[in-house]
């Protein structure tokens, strides 16, 4: 047995060099399955694109000493893994009047149409989890080469935004 003070959160026996990276979570997760984020990098200097996925699962990493998710994008259903905890971020909808990107286009197309969008308006369907995915924006449409300027309404899965440390462009 070993003194009280030096048992993990599951009851393991700790040893003082464990405090470094521990074999156990010292903390709560801060996801869980269901739930929509967005994944970006804050520390990067580049433009990244963020859209919202969803989280499939987690597990804790005993050689970094975090939490680890598996999530599938909205934009194509590509599952991707071993995503440290510090890149997820909970999802947030956008801001009435915020420029964001929008995929005009179909769900796995060849090629999706993302073109420049205004936020008008947002219909949430859910505050936390999948439903989530199933809220409204209306939106207008900037002009481009093919198209007039028009007024739409697309689910959340369909919304992207650009986004630098510092905040969103």
């Amino acid at each position: 047995t070993c003194a009280s003070s030096a048992t993990g959160e599951a009851g393991q026996c700790r040893q003082p060099s464990d405090t470094a990276t521990p074999d156990y979570p010292i903390s709560h997760p801060l996801y869980k399955s269901g739930d929509i984020i967005e994944l970006f990098n804050t520390d990067s200097k580049d433009i990244q694109i963020v859209f919202p996925s969803i989280v499939k699962g987690r597990e804790f990493d005993t050689k970094s000493g975090e939490y680890i998710y598996h999530v599938t994008k909205t934009t194509d259903g590509t599952d991707v893994e071993n995503i440290p905890e510090r890149f997820l971020h909970m999802y947030t909808p956008y801001a009435i009047g915020q420029e964001i990107l929008c995929n005009i286009g179909e769900f796995r197309p060849a090629r999706p149409i993302i073109v420049k969008c205004t936020v008008l308006g947002y219909t949430p369907a859910a505050k936390r989890g999948a439903m989530v995915l199933q809220g409204q924006y209306s939106v207008k449409v900037h002009e481009t080469r093919a198209n007039d300027e028009y007024t739409t309404t697309l689910p959340v899965w369909k919304l992207q935004r650009r986004y630098l440390a510092g905040g969103s462009l």
